[in-house]
């Protein structure tokens, strides 16, 4: 994955629309857009979204304006002003507000003003143009899946939007193209030639796992479904065994640092793992890739049993019996 860390230029940009794709997680807010070159460009960071109050506003506005982390788009600062309000947005909160929320588990998250904001703030990172135009595919959750939620998120994220993004005013015009099930999007790596066949997804997020079968493009519904099972569960593993060890409490920004860190190890360009002192002993980056890797283990084991009570299983294999599967 490709990132890009864009100042803007206040070119307009009149006549072009940029294909575009917006997941706003519980965990992170991934956005990638597609230039006139055809070149992605990719935007992630963190959820977190805490409106900036009168009693923390002077503390926020030091601590943005005073450090941006150059060239580390997903740790920078962001502040981003909308309809009277301002927001902070992303890895300062966890440091600037306990506040803080990503709205995991509400319905209503998906077509609510801090979705908006972190739309808002992915896509203006990404684009340099103060003045852009977006066509936009969203995604939900295959439990949230209906008409009514469809239309909802549509009704909030369409349309023309002003804003500032650390000061700078921006304006964005935004047309929905479609609000499609999360997981399937992933298909299109494998090209035309595989919508034919019938192939099932394992998507994990953070709290949530949804489990997929698609007959061609369309969900079989008596074959999907979404578990209470995520990411989560390797964070609490690993700050439970951490606490256990050396009786330190691992905050959230330093447990985002180690997922973050042990996710993008196969990466071109890898996270670093954050130093940890626990007393006179300091966790290394090979202490908490092994903490990370055990803690996977756990979650890997755990989704596959969800997904064998769903799927079946073949000769010891889940869903063994699926031909095509993409996992």
């Amino acid at each position: 994955m490709t990132q890009t860390f864009l100042q803007p230029t206040g070119y307009s940009a009149i006549g072009f629309a940029y294909p575009s794709g917006f997941d706003g997680g519980n965990e992170d807010t991934c956005f990638v857009a597609l230039d006139r070159d055809g070149r992605e460009r990719v935007v992630v960071i963190p959820s977190a979204v805490a409106e900036i109050t009168s009693n923390n506003q002077e503390n926020l506005r030091s601590g943005v304006y005073g450090s941006n982390a150059q060239g580390d788009q997903y740790h920078q600062d962001i502040v981003l002003g909308y309809q009277g309000r301002e927001y902070f947005v992303g890895y300062a909160t966890y440091k600037q507000i306990k506040e803080a929320s990503s709205q995991r588990g509400d319905v209503s998250r998906y077509y609510s003003p801090e979705q908006i904001v972190r739309l808002l703030a992915s896509s203006a990172l990404a684009i340099e143009e103060t003045e852009y135009s977006l066509e936009l595919v969203t995604t939900v959750p295959v439990k949230f899946f209906t008409s009514k939620l469809r239309q909802s998120i549509r009704a909030a994220l369409e349309g023309e939007h002003v804003f500032t993004l650390n000061g700078v005013e921006r304006k964005v015009t935004i047309r929905i193209r479609n609000v499609v099930v999360e997981g399937p999007p992933a298909m299109v790596m494998y090209g035309a030639a595989s919508a034919s066949k019938r192939r099932i997804i394992i998507d994990g997020g953070r709290h949530t796992t949804e489990l997929i079968t698609l007959d061609g493009r369309d969900p079989v519904a008596s074959l999907c479904k979404g578990v209470e099972i995520g990411v989560q569960m390797v964070a609490d593993y690993v700050t439970e065994k951490i606490w256990e060890m050396h009786e330190y409490r691992v905050t959230s920004q330093e447990c985002s640092d180690i997922l973050r860190a042990y996710g993008s190890r196969l990466s071109a360009s890898p996270s670093s793992y954050p130093d940890i002192a626990c007393g006179v002993y300091v966790l290394d980056a090979m202490d908490l890739a092994m903490l990370a890797r055990k803690g996977s283990e756990l979650l890997a084991r755990t989704i596959l049993r969800e997904a064998g009570s769903l799927w079946g299983s073949v000769n010891g294999y889940v869903a063994g019996g699926v031909v095509h599967q993409y996992i």
